[in-house]
C-alpha cells in the first residue's frame, strides 16, 4: 500500500505532490484504462484521502455503473470531507467528488487531480462536453462547451470547436482552435474582460 503522510502534503506545496503521488501510483496500477471495464467487475479499487490526512489505495473500493459510483461499505466514513462536504477520489483514472450521502460527480483532472472547486463551480465533463456544477453536484451551467476554464471574477474564458493540441515536455496540452469567449455565471456570453 501506497501512502503519503498528512504532515508530508500539509508541509509541501500540494500541486507538485500530486504529480508525484500519481507518477507512483501508476507502477501499482492505477493507470487509466488497466481495470476492467465498467460493469464486469463488480469492485474496484480506490484512491483517497482519508481523515488522518494520509492517500491511500484501497481493494474493492467502489463499483461503477451507469448511475454513478458506489462506494462499499465503511468507505463513505473514510473520506476526508472539505467544508462544503465533499471529498476527492480516484477510481479507475477518473476522478470523482463524492458527499457525505455517498453520490458522486465525474470531474475533470486538472494539474494531476480533481478539479478545483472556482467561485463555487467545478467542472465536469457530460457526454464530451464542459459543464459547471456546484458542491451539491447539481448543474449550475450546461455542458455545451468543448473546453471551459474555471471561473475568475465571475466569468470564464469557454470555447466551442476547440480540440486538443500536442502535449509539451512539462505534460502541458493545449486547447487550440474553434470559438473561444466569456461566460457569466449564468451560462450568458459576456463581453471580454479587460
Amino acid at each position: 500500500m501506497f501512502c503519503l503522510s498528512g504532515a508530508i502534503l500539509r508541509r509541501y506545496p500540494i500541486r507538485l505532490l500530486h504529480g508525484f503521488c500519481l507518477s507512483a501510483l501508476c507502477l501499482v496500477g492505477a493507470v487509466p484504462g488497466t481495470a476492467a471495464p465498467v460493469g464486469t467487475d463488480p469492485a474496484q479499487s480506490c484512491n483517497y484521502f482519508d481523515r488522518k490526512g494520509d492517500w491511500r489505495i484501497y481493494r474493492d473500493c467502489v463499483r461503477p455503473d451507469a448511475t454513478g459510483l458506489h462506494l462499499a461499505k465503511g468507505h463513505l466514513r473514510r473520506l476526508d470531507f472539505d467544508k462544503r462536504g465533499v471529498a476527492s477520489l480516484l477510481a479507475n483514472g477518473q476522478y470523482y467528488y463524492v458527499d457525505r450521502s455517498g453520490a458522486s460527480l465525474a470531474v475533470i483532472s486538472h494539474d494531476n487531480w480533481a478539479d478545483d472547486f472556482a467561485e463555487g463551480l467545478v467542472r465536469a465533463r457530460v457526454d464530451g462536453k464542459i459543464g459547471y456544477f456546484g458542491p451539491d453536484f447539481r448543474q449550475a451551467i450546461a455542458t455545451t462547451y468543448d473546453w471551459g476554464w474555471p471561473f475568475r471574477n465571475g466569468i470564464a474564458r469557454v470555447c466551442n470547436g476547440c480540440y486538443r493540441g500536442v502535449t509539451d515536455s512539462h505534460g502541458h496540452t493545449p486547447m487550440t482552435g474553434g470559438r473561444w469567449f466569456h461566460i457569466d455565471r449564468k451560462g450568458n456570453e459576456v463581453a471580454e474582460p479587460e
